[in-house]
């Protein structure tokens, strides 16, 4: 884990869950992002 960001107080996602993250594999920068709006569409987590 090279950053993470939590949701604060009166933010759009649950306090204290994570909002986003950067990490590092093999040399290459990744971004995980969450969605803490329902949403009608549907997707796989895996992607």
């Amino acid at each position: 884990m090279t950053g993470i960001l939590h949701y604060g107080a009166g933010g759009e996602g649950r306090e204290g869950t994570v909002n986003h993250a950067q990490f590092s594999l093999c040399g290459q920068t990744f971004m995980a992002m969450d969605d803490p709006l329902e949403s009608p569409d549907s997707f796989n987590e895996a992607l």
